[in-house]
């Protein structure tokens, strides 16, 4: 994973960025369900700007991500909404960035069909700051999350 700070220039990075990204993109729509896991897992890295700042930090900040790579974001995206695996849909959430342009794609998983999953997104929410939301996506959280069929993200 190479830092920001780090004295490789931009277009290394960019590079190297690319090149990860040629390699996990495929692997998304993989058969086996261990490899799917396994490249969102492996995407999740490069989303963070380190480990422990992520583990420090218990307040996400909505943010536009402007060196990421977008055909990672959108696989990861993809697996969010399209994986048949509860565990790949759950994993996905965590490891996608919570970003204006994510923010409605996360509250849309409230209403998945997995319970695991609802939760999933409900905690990954809770973690925003509510002023960082615009009204209708703070009423699509409270009219879904605190539905009747969705009695345990309501207690989330």
């Amino acid at each position: 994973l190479v830092r920001k700070n780090s004295k490789i220039g931009h277009q290394d990075r960019a590079s190297l960025l690319d090149q990860a990204s040629q390699a996990l993109v495929p692997r998304f729509t993989d058969k086996a369900q261990a490899v799917r896991l396994a490249c969102i897992h492996a995407a999740k890295l490069f989303f963070e700007t380190s480990p422990l700042e992520a583990s420090r930090n218990s307040d996400y900040q909505l943010q536009d991500h402007d060196e990421d790579d977008p055909d990672l974001r959108e696989a990861l995206q993809w697996a969010l909404q399209h994986d048949p695996s509860v565990t790949n849909r759950v994993a996905a959430i965590e490891a996608l960035p919570a970003t204006v342009q994510t923010s409605d794609l996360i509250i849309s998983r409230i209403r998945d069909i997995k319970q695991k999953v609802r939760i999933a997104a409900v905690e990954k929410l809770a973690r925003l700051k509510v002023s960082q939301l615009d009204s209708e996506q703070a009423a699509a959280i409270v009219e879904t999350a605190c539905s009747e069929r969705c009695s345990d993200t309501k207690e989330k």
